[in-house]
């Protein structure tokens, strides 16, 4: 069995028995809360601003991270939720596994970033990535020449709209979204 196969069948043996936590508590954000540790080894908590906004977040590190290197990163994004705790976090745990440093946050008005709760528009999600590319570009982990993005759901459309209009983004991969 290849290396990548093992990884599959070790990270769907994981979802299952997340699953069936999932169905039996009926409440995501305290079992990911509680399953932090072993989903991510290495986690910073940091805070960025756009627009004016505090927004919170995350920066996922690979395990064998050595102090003074400078890695590639990727920025995954939420879709319509915007939460970091959730596709952000999920996706950085195998992210992180294959040597990448990520950077996951909650766009504003979502979770703990400032803004009016729940306002969903995405031209200000695009403005939070595009500012959330400056602060991972400015940490010392982090190579400022190899900065992709990925998104999920309407996530997806944003990582786009990111990607054509900021050439500092290397790379981009759009996931379950929706494009015009």
């Amino acid at each position: 069995m290849s290396p990548a196969s093992a990884s599959y069948i070790k990270n769907f043996k994981v979802l299952r028995v997340y699953c069936k936590i999932m169905k039996y508590y009926g409440n995501h954000n305290n079992i990911l809360s509680m399953f932090s540790t072993i989903l991510i080894c290495k986690i910073q908590k940091i805070c960025f601003y756009s627009k004016g906004y505090k927004l919170d977040g995350t920066i996922y590190l690979p395990d064998d991270y050595q102090p003074g290197e400078k890695r590639p990163a990727i920025i995954p994004n939420s879709g319509y939720q915007g939460f970091n705790e959730f596709y952000p976090r999920l996706f950085a745990r195998n992210l992180t596994q294959a040597g990448y440093v990520c950077l996951g946050f909650d766009y504003r008005g979502f979770a703990k970033s400032e803004g009016d709760k729940g306002r969903v528009i995405l031209d200000e999600q695009v403005e939070d990535i595009i500012n959330a590319v400056s602060f991972l570009q400015a940490q010392s982990e982090v190579n400022p020449d190899q900065v992709g993005l990925l998104g999920w759901g309407m996530g997806g459309s944003n990582v786009v709209r990111v990607a054509a209009k900021d050439k500092r983004v290397k790379a981009v991969a759009a996931l379950n979204g929706f494009f015009d």
